[in-house]
């Protein structure tokens, strides 16, 4: 049967690229980077055939590698200069086909990674010399391998994506303050820009086709904008019932920084009250730069460094950032959790030890020396439950999302006496994506995991939500359409009732939707604002519930 997304795509475009959105038709902008022209320069170096390419404004690392069907890291390792970042006007030596025996790379459908095939006697070692990768990051794409490599086993390799750079951003001490229009009068209507990752060059074929056939492929990356924008659709529709015209225009946004930096400098975006996007955080300071100053609202709808946010009170992060996320967990287990030792468990592998830092600050700030440390790869389960109090209760906080780690440390824990210990066990967010953790030890273990969105599917308006989407684009909603949902119904509202002055209101307007829960907080004078929303999941009958 054919995925249900195409069909919405494919119609979503087929109008010479005409977005039917809440009764009104509104062109898409097809801004995406051109593709990499492969240069026909060749030069002898040091006894090998290379190609010179100048780098155009725009282009990627991973698109110059896919153009020369050569690997990233052997690109990285011929043009020392990428180390500083890929520059517009750069000249790269690119290894010709004939340095990898005329074999094509395959890549998995997400464009992500290299299939790799290991051959007879090859080692994680020199798998991972091959492709200028720590043996860590292999694992990680592949937990299976913990158990060994074998002769004929594909494995994944990650792609080390480099994208050109911009210019380092000097800050102005003294910048003058913009005074905004002061106007909080209810809006009659609004207009809104969603930049949304469509990737429409990569789905050209889909697009021209008159009709589609079973083996018609949508390109993976455009799957979290369609569903943004379905859910974002039906929040318009609800809130167009109510008497408020929304206008929506919806542009294929490019992800590249540099590409990003003209994209939003276009002058027409300016008319819309609020911007949703760009998704990935190469092009936000672009968008950010080009809303400071003015009456717009810029959201971000995921992951963005918060550096993003400063000296621009325009901007609004919905998903918090990591220092924000463990401070709040923190702050929420001390609270919950009277009588209880912690035991903050880890390999002090360096991905780890920002997160350990951070819950340890969290702790030390409150004057609650309840914690122990306990690195794991050194001490074991023998120094692990030399740790535990057998009068008090036992939460081990594992800060790691290694899943190899943690389904060994899971499968080890069964051996604790429970009637001995009274232990539960605080994950982190990435958790929730493991689907080899013993189901009976997580209900036995009171695992809890931490998180910024959530759906219930019991709840009332919910499942209104989930009727609504499927009588209009007869398929199951996933998670971006319930992102998209929320976003349109907390900011467009906020938008009509307050007008301009919406921005003085956020920190007041505290509401939970069907997956996200929005509590903001400005993040310093002049700054823009984060989301401060952080709640714990529990297992309780083997389901995830909301504490």
């Amino acid at each position: 049967m054919r995925n249900n997304l195409q069909i919405m795509f494919h119609k979503f475009t087929k109008i010479v690229l005409v977005f039917l959105c809440v009764g009104e038709l509104l062109f898409a902008q097809d801004i995406t980077q051109k593709a990499v022209q492969k240069s026909n320069n060749k030069i002898n170096v040091n006894g090998s055939i290379v190609y010179l390419h100048k780098v155009e404004q725009g282009e990627t690392l991973y698109a110059i590698s896919k153009a020369y069907n050569v690997l990233i890291a052997d690109i990285e390792a011929s043009n020392d200069s990428l180390k500083t970042g890929l520059k517009a006007g750069m000249e790269l030596k690119i290894p010709t086909l004939s340095d990898h025996k005329n074999k094509t790379i395959s890549l998995d459908n997400s464009g992500k990674f290299i299939l790799h095939t290991v051959e007879k006697k090859q080692t994680l070692y020199f798998i991972s010399k091959k492709y200028n990768l720590n043996s860590e990051d292999i694992q990680k794409a592949n937990p299976e391998i913990s158990q060994g490599l074998k002769e004929g086993m594909v494995i994944k390799i990650p792609q080390k994506e480099i994208k050109t750079v911009e210019p380092p951003v000097v800050p102005i001490l003294k910048e003058p303050k913009f005074e905004k229009k002061g106007n909080e009068k209810p809006l009659s209507g609004i207009h809104v820009n969603l930049f949304l990752p469509f990737y429409l060059n990569q789905n050209d074929s889909l697009i021209n086709k008159e009709s589609l056939v079973e083996t018609d492929e949508l390109f993976s990356k455009s799957i979290p904008g369609i569903e943004f924008l379905s859910g974002f659709q039906i929040a318009c529709d609800s809130i167009i019932k109510l008497g408020t015209k929304v206008n929506i225009n919806i542009y294929d946004t490019p992800a590249d920084s540099s590409a990003a930096a003209s994209f939003f400098a276009n002058k027409q975006f300016k008319n819309a009250a609020l911007w949703v996007g760009p998704f990935h955080s190469h092009a936000a300071s672009s968008a950010a730069k080009a809303v400071k100053n003015s009456n717009t609202l810029l959201i971000l709808p995921y992951s963005s460094p918060n550096k993003v946010l400063l000296g621009n009170e325009n901007v609004l992060k919905i998903t918090p950032s990591l220092p924000t996320g463990m401070e709040n967990l923190s702050l929420q287990l001390i609270d919950k959790h009277k009588n209880t030792q912690f035991i903050l468990v880890h390999n002090a592998l360096n991905k780890e030890m920002q997160i350990v830092d951070l819950i340890k600050k969290t702790f030390k700030a409150q004057n609650n020396d309840s914690i122990k440390e306990i690195i794991y790869k050194t001490v074991g389960l023998k120094g692990l439950t030399g740790a535990l109090s057998k009068s008090k209760n036992n939460m081990i906080i594992v800060a790691s999302s290694d899943q190899a780690f943690v389904t060994d440390l899971f499968n080890k824990l069964k051996v604790l006496d429970t009637k001995e210990y009274k232990i539960s066990v605080t994950g982190m967010d990435t958790w929730i994506n493991y689907d080899n953790l013993d189901i009976n030890m997580i209900q036995k273990l009171n695992l809890q995991i931490p998180a910024n969105s959530h759906i219930n599917y019991t709840d009332t308006v919910t499942n209104i939500f989930i009727k609504s989407y499927r009588e209009k684009y007869n398929t199951e909603p996933g998670k971006y359409s319930f992102s998209g949902y929320d976003a349109a119904m907390y900011f467009i509202p906020l938008l009509i009732k307050y007008g301009n002055g919406a921005i003085d209101k956020i920190e007041s307007t505290k509401k939970t939707c069907l997956s996200t829960s929005f509590d903001f907080k400005k993040t310093g004078d002049d700054s823009g604002f984060e989301n401060q929303s952080v709640f714990i999941l529990r297992y309780e009958d083997f389901e995830l519930k909301k504490q």
